[in-house]
C-alpha cells in the first residue's frame, strides 16, 4: 500500500497448501458466468512464489504483485476477479492492507493424499530440492532455522508432512483473523458432495457456478504411494494435526 491507498474492489484469492485442489477449484469457478479467474498466471504466480519464499525482498515483490492486481481488476469489468496462486496464504496480511475488500477460498486435503500427491509432482519436489537457496525460516516448506542441520537428511513424506503441518497452523490462524472473508472447503467433502459444497461456494462468491469438472486423482489413490512405515512416520511429524484436522472451521 502506497500513501493510505486502498482499492475500493478486492479480488477472490485462493489458497491452500500444494496438491489440495487449488487448480481444481480454480477451473470450477472459471467455467462461471460472472467470474474471471486466473490460475497459476504466467506473470503472478512465479511472482508469488518469488514473494512467499524470498521474504526478506516481499515488501518490494508485493508492491509489484499489488500492481498487477489492481489492472486485473480493472479488466474484469462487472467481473469478480478471481486469481488461483495458493503461496498468497503467506501474503495475506499484505495484500489486505492494499485490498481491504479481498476475500479468500482456502481448500486443504486431508494428510496422506496431500503429501502423496507432493511426492510424484516435480514442480513441488523442486523447492526442497534447492531449500538452501531460500532464508530461513521458511514458512512454505516447513522449515525452522534448527531444522537446517537434518533437513538434507529427511526422507522426501516427512519433508512433505513438514510443508502440509505449517499450512494447516496458517490456515487455522488466517481463520481467526480472517472471519467470514475466508471461505473454507475440505477437498474430500467437494469430491464427496459436490452440489452441495458448490452451494456453500456460489452463497460466499456471490454467482452461480457450473457443475463441478471430474477430479482425476481418486481418493484413495495415496495408498498406492505411502507405506506403512512411511504413515506412521507422517503421523509422527504431524502430531496432534493428524487428528485435529477437521479443526477448521
Amino acid at each position: 500500500m502506497r500513501d493510505g491507498y486502498t482499492h475500493a474492489r478486492g479480488p477472490i484469492l485462493i489458497i491452500g497448501c500444494a496438491r489440495s485442489g487449488t487448480t481444481w477449484l480454480g477451473r470450477i469457478l472459471a467455467r462461471s458466468k460472472g467470474l474471471r479467474v486466473t490460475i497459476e498466471d504466467p506473470v503472478i504466480f512465479p511472482l508469488v512464489d518469488e514473494a512467499v519464499l524470498f521474504w526478506h525482498r516481499r515488501n518490494d515483490l508485493v508492491q509489484r504483485l499489488i500492481s498487477l492486481y489492481a489492472s486485473q481488476i480493472a479488466l474484469s469489468g462487472t467481473a469478480i476477479y478471481v486469481d488461483k496462486s495458493h503461496q498468497n496464504i503467506w501474503l495475506v496480511e499484505l495484500l489486505d492492507a492494499a485490498f481491504p475488500l479481498a476475500r479468500y477460498i482456502a481448500i486443504e486435503r486431508m494428510p496422506y493424499p496431500a503429501i502423496a500427491s507432493m511426492m510424484q509432482h516435480p514442480g513441488v519436489r523442486h523447492h526442497f530440492v534447492h531449500w538452501r537457496n531460500y532464508p530461513l525460516p521458511n514458512r512454505h516448506l516447513g522449515i525452522k532455522p534448527s531444522d537446517a542441520a537434518s533437513y538434507d537428511a529427511l526422507p522426501l513424506s516427512i519433508k512433505c508432512a513438514l510443508r502440509w503441518r505449517s499450512h494447516h497452523e496458517r490456515l487455522i490462524e488466517l481463520r481467526d483473523t480472517l472471519g467470514d472473508r475466508l471461505h473454507f472447503i475440505r477437498y474430500e467433502h467437494i469430491v464427496e458432495d459436490t452440489e452441495a459444497e458448490l452451494k456453500r461456494l456460489a452463497a460466499f462468491v456471490g454467482r452461480p457456478l457450473q457443475p463441478a469438472v471430474a477430479e482425476r486423482w481418486p481418493l484413495g489413490k495415496w495408498r498406492e504411494v505411502l507405506s506403512k512405515h512411511q504413515r506412521a512416520r507422517i503421523d509422527e511429524t504431524i502430531g496432534t494435526y493428524s487428528v485435529k484436522v477437521d479443526s477448521i472451521p
